[in-house]
């Protein structure tokens, strides 16, 4: 395993010869948020966001904040990650909107301390956020 330093290092000197596509799942909040934020200053803008989530008001406060160069590009597409056929239904747009996807990253949860919850498809929310919409996402988007 590399070293602390090691990784600071190698990501302080990422600077890709290609404009990056990124998709990001619970990008309107906390860690999401901070990743979308981090990578857009680290990279002067240089890059295509897709901010997944379900508050287009605070995705557009984020997107005005970011930083814009001849190559930016940020967008937000709404999706519930909790019901399987809104995550397919976002695959499926991504897939006919994008060429190639450089990084999926999956931030998207839901807390709940209560017993079970499930969703109109009968599948438990706090697995469907956290474990098949990523599943069903990562799968849908391979060939990306």
């Amino acid at each position: 395993m590399p070293s602390y330093t090691a990784c600071q290092q190698a990501n302080t000197s990422f600077n890709p010869s290609f404009v990056p596509t990124m998709v990001i799942t619970g990008s309107i909040s906390e860690i999401g948020r901070s990743m979308v934020e981090i990578i857009a200053r680290h990279l002067n803008g240089r890059i295509h966001i897709v901010l997944v989530g379900r508050n287009k008001s605070v995705a557009e406060a984020i997107i005005a904040s970011l930083p814009l160069s001849n190559d930016s590009t940020y967008e937000f597409m709404y999706c519930n990650v909790m019901l399987m056929k809104n995550v397919h239904a976002l695959a499926k747009e991504l897939s006919a909107k994008l060429p190639k996807l450089n990084y999926l990253v999956h931030c998207a949860g839901v807390f709940g301390l209560g017993g079970r919850d499930e969703t109109e498809e009968g599948i438990n929310s706090r697995l469907a956020a956290r474990y098949y919409s990523r599943f069903a996402l990562t799968n849908d988007l391979l060939r990306l």
